[in-house]
């Protein structure tokens, strides 16, 4: 792996990216001939869209947990979900939407309690 650096006059020197470089020799068949080449390949990581990619995912695996929570949160207007499967898809659509599938274990429980309810005019 090899560094890249800029330097500029007057400041450090400043690592910008890091790469690899290999040579490749493809061969075509131009008319009754082949004929061979040499390609360089060049691999270049940049360091500050590294940076930049991990800080966004970092955003998306912090504010999914966040909306998952509100996802069964009871409120005037709200929809309210009838069943298990309806919660679960729309929990894969929240993780599909942050783009974090894979990253983040979900597991959906149903809870429920009965309640004694006196009848109307006894």
């Amino acid at each position: 792996m090899q560094e890249v650096w800029r330097e500029r006059e007057g400041q450090e020197p400043q690592r910008l990216a890091e790469g690899y470089e290999r040579t490749h020799m493809p061969t075509a068949q131009v008319g009754e001939r082949p004929v061979t080449w040499n390609e360089r390949l060049l691999l270049v990581r940049s360091l500050q869209h590294a940076g930049a990619a991990t800080a966004a995912l970092q955003a998306r695996v912090t504010k999914a947990p966040q909306a998952l929570a509100q996802l069964t949160e009871r409120k005037q207007g709200k929809k309210r979900f009838d069943d298990v499967a309806a919660v679960q898809q729309a929990a894969q659509a929240i993780l599909k939407a942050y783009r974090v599938e894979g990253l983040l274990t979900l597991t959906v429980t149903e809870q429920g309690e009965e309640r004694p309810v006196r009848a109307y005019g006894i």
